[in-house]
């Protein structure tokens, strides 16, 4: 991942907290469709506790 600015590459991959992520990405990738269904903020994020309490 990097910023807009191709001289400055983005902190996300060096942060803890993308690290702690990453299982989160690699469950909800596969299941992207139903996220970009749901369009809205709040629709995305009832969306995502979903799956996650499915998984």
């Amino acid at each position: 991942i990097t910023c807009a600015k191709r001289d400055r590459p983005s902190v996300l991959p060096e942060h803890d907290g993308a690290r702690a992520l990453l299982p989160v990405v690699t469950e909800l990738a596969p299941r992207w469709q139903e996220l970009d269904a749901a369009q809205t903020p709040a629709r995305v994020f009832e969306a995502v506790a979903g799956i996650l309490s499915a998984a």
